[in-house]
């Protein structure tokens, strides 16, 4: 058998994955406490179901409130025994959406060497990371630097444990938060051993910090979740397996590390198929036997390894293969570049066939209003032959009845031909370019011309 040591060995380099589907929000607690309903500070037993002494109370975050339960042994209490070094460790609760699991407060006790915390969003709303669409967290970052700071500073002036052992369990919008924010942003540094991720989880939605392929994380869903988290939850697994095969983890010691169920034949977090809060007892019962590759809900065992085991809601929900989800990822994002691209090509082919019409219809409309322009000349040069015209059928009816058509200045007749000779120049230039009329116009215009010279010359 494969024994995996859970002391950090490799260095990963940081990794970021986003789910790629969000959906409508988990609404799976059977009490929704609000402000006026929940139950106030110590309101609860002060005693755990083994003996051990539970302890309540809330300090302030970074301007969060941040209520907590702790049970402990006595001799383990600050208050009572001292700052000392810690034997036991801790597994710390996040409930899920509504406050639940944090009332009824199911690891209470001191079971398998860890001590039972339990932590209350401060959202209003008693949901970690916040109430945002869908699923997302949008005070997943504030929230779980505050769990961080709580753990780091807080618990310690509490209870008296062993920071080399500190595990969690994430219930549903818990899980949800552990696995898209805390134990991305704060695994690695606060050293975190195990992880369960229960009824819930996506894959990490800020950067990753340090290495956290060794943490040992289990994924525990039933065969009739929520549509939402049908698809959330596959992509975290992917994502975190992946996490673990990038660190140079083999397939067989990514499957020791990490394991995921869905056999349960229950509701949401209903994994004693009968309903929600006993369904999580069952599960925080088992916990330590879970991580320990030795768990079993209602008769089955859970621990199956992430890599290779195919689809975890069957036809339903996404594949948590780790190498098929990378390569998913990966086709995802070849096709959508193929889609842009094509996008691309096709409106770049549009403008530029757009932009060629333009141009030829602008060439065209520009050698059209050339060509008016041409015409327009012609009309105009066709204009001053026909004023030639209209001064030689004046020279020639003077000339028809015999009187003598002279110039202002004298000049002889001759010269009177000389003159009109522009003129018919320019028909004949006016009948290159004009229509046939202008044409017929400049004809007649030469015929009157010669006519008016052969007047003239008669002249004794």
């Amino acid at each position: 058998m494969l024994v995996v040591t859970w002391i950090l060995t490799t260095s990963a380099a940081s990794l970021l994955l986003s789910a790629s589907s969000i959906l409508a929000a988990p609404t799976e607690e059977p009490h929704i406490f609000s402000r006026q309903n929940r139950p106030g500070i110590g309101a609860g037993p002060a005693t755990a179901t083994d003996g051990s002494t539970i302890v309540e109370n809330q300090v302030v975050i970074n301007g969060l409130n941040m209520r907590f339960k702790v049970s402990a042994p006595t001799t383990e209490l600050v208050s009572t025994a001292g700052a000392k070094n810690g034997t036991l460790g801790v597994n710390i609760l996040f409930h899920g959406d509504g406050g639940t699991s944090f009332f009824d407060f199911p690891n209470q006790g001191v079971k398998s060497g860890l001590m039972g915390v339990a932590l209350l969003s401060p959202d209003p709303g008693l949901r970690w990371g916040g109430s945002g669409r869908n699923l997302q967290r949008p005070q997943g970052v504030a929230h779980s630097a505050a769990v961080n700071q709580f753990i780091t500073t807080e618990l310690p002036k509490i209870v008296n444990f062993d920071k080399s052992k500190i595990f969690m369990e994430g219930i549903s919008g818990g899980a949800i938060m552990l696995s898209g924010h805390t134990i991305p942003a704060f695994g690695a540094s606060l050293g975190v051993k195990g992880v369960i991720m229960g009824c819930g989880g996506t894959a990490p939605q800020v950067q990753v910090q340090g290495d956290i392929s060794s943490i040992r994380i289990h994924w525990q869903t039933t065969v009739n979740e929520l549509a939402s988290l049908k698809q959330t939850i596959p992509q975290g697994v992917a994502a975190y397996s992946q996490i673990a095969t990038n660190a140079g983890f083999s397939a067989a010691q990514v499957n020791q590390l990490q394991t995921a169920d869905g056999s349960p034949n229950g509701g949401h977090c209903a994994f004693d198929t009968r309903g929600f809060v006993s369904g999580v007892q069952l599960l925080t019962d088992n916990f330590a036997s879970i991580l320990a590759g030795q768990g079993t809900l209602n008769g089955v065992s859970v621990n199956k390894g992430v890599v290779g085991a195919g689809n975890l809601f069957g036809n339903t929900g996404g594949n948590t293969n780790a190498n098929a989800g990378a390569r998913a990822t990966a086709r995802t994002g070849g096709n959508t570049a193929n889609r842009v691209n094509t996008a691309n090509r096709n409106t770049n082919t549009r403008v530029n066939t757009s932009n060629g019409n333009r141009v030829q219809n602008t060439g065209a409309t520009n050698r059209n209003r050339v060509n008016a322009a041409t015409t327009n000349r012609n009309r105009i040069a066709a204009r001053p032959a026909a004023n030639a015209a209209s001064r030689n059928r004046v020279n020639t009816v003077t000339a028809n009845r015999g009187r003598v058509a002279t110039t202002a200045s004298g000049r002889r007749p001759a010269n009177a031909a000389r003159v009109a000779r522009p003129a018919a120049a320019r028909g004949r230039v006016a009948q290159a370019g004009a229509t046939s009329g202008a044409a017929r116009v400049n004809r007649a215009n030469r015929a009157r011309v010669g006519a008016t010279r052969r007047v003239t010359a008669a002249r004794p």
